[in-house]
C-alpha cells in the first residue's frame, strides 16, 4: 500500500493480489488493523502529506496530485478531517 499510496488503490484490486474475495479481505484486515481498508489507505496518504507539507516545497496541489487526489479540494478536506486544519495552515504551524 505504501508504494502505491501515488494512485487511486481499491479494495477490490487489493483483495485480487492476495486471492480473497474482498468481503474476506475486508474483514480479514479490519480484524487486524483495527481500522477498514479505506480508512487505513486514507490515513496512509495522509501521514506521507505531512511529510511533504514539512519537508518539501511542493504546492499543496503538487501534493495532492502526487498521492491520487484528482482534486486538491477533496485532498484538502480529506486533511482537515484528519488533522484539524488545512494542509496551509499545517506547513505554517509545522515550520514554525
Amino acid at each position: 500500500i505504501k508504494m502505491n499510496l501515488h494512485r487511486t488503490i481499491t479494495l477490490d484490486e487489493t483483495a485480487k493480489k492476495v486471492f480473497l474475495s474482498p468481503y474476506y479481505f475486508s474483514k480479514l484486515f479490519k480484524a487486524e488493523t483495527g481500522i477498514t481498508f479505506v480508512a487505513y489507505v486514507s490515513q496512509q496518504k495522509m501521514v506521507q502529506a505531512t511529510e511533504l507539507l514539512r519537508h518539501s516545497d511542493l504546492s499543496i496541489s503538487q501534493i495532492a496530485k502526487s498521492l491520487g487526489f484528482n482534486q486538491t479540494s477533496y485532498f484538502s478536506r480529506i486533511f482537515k478531517k484528519e488533522y484539524a486544519m488545512t494542509p496551509k495552515e499545517f506547513r505554517s504551524f509545522s515550520k514554525r
